[in-house]
């Protein structure tokens, strides 16, 4: 099961703890005020380069992606690495996620001949 992020409260957070307007967010995302009013109020979801530019906003600051997860999505708080890695997981394009996958088992496999 893939975490929701709820987007909305990233927004809301960027905005707040930030201090900057929509207007501004939407000039770092490279977007409309207009996108960024109706990612807030769940009208619509960043796009992927959007996503990114927010995922980075969020690194900077030392705020996990994670803590933006669905209420449903069972929190892991035994190993933040997971948390951090599952943050890298969402920020990337679909097209990169399958390439870090293989990587991760390709990883697995050569640990597991090494034990």
């Amino acid at each position: 099961m893939k975490p929701k992020v709820i987007w909305p409260k990233v927004v809301d957070f960027v905005l707040e703890e930030l201090i900057i307007s929509q207007k501004e967010l939407a000039e770092y995302c490279g977007v409309t005020q207009q996108c960024v009013s109706n990612w807030k109020i769940s009208r619509r979801a960043p796009g992927s380069v959007a996503r990114r530019k927010l995922f980075e906003c969020l690194k900077q600051n030392g705020i996990r992606l994670s803590l933006f997860y669905d209420e449903d999505y069972p929190k892991v708080n035994a190993d933040p690495g997971l948390d951090e890695l599952r943050d890298i997981y969402m920020s990337l394009p679909y097209s990169s996620r399958e390439t870090l996958l293989e990587f991760a088992r390709f990883a697995a496999r050569k640990e597991s001949k090494g034990s």
